[in-house]
């Protein structure tokens, strides 16, 4: 395998990795965000969480 061929396998594979990688991170901010929230909305206020809020 020659060093351009390699180059190319690597950046095909980053095209593919980095976006799927900075959506996950995304969505686990968001998550965490809105769990934080609710959770601690509900800890505050000494309400009962439901099987959904969860």
């Amino acid at each position: 395998m020659t060093t351009t061929r390699w180059i190319d396998l690597v950046l095909a594979g980053a095209v593919a990795v980095v976006p799927a990688v900075l959506c996950s991170v995304l969505a686990y901010a968001v998550t965490t965000a809105v769990s934080v929230t609710v959770l601690g909305h509900h800890a505050v206020f000494d309400r009962r969480l439901t099987a959904r809020q969860a």
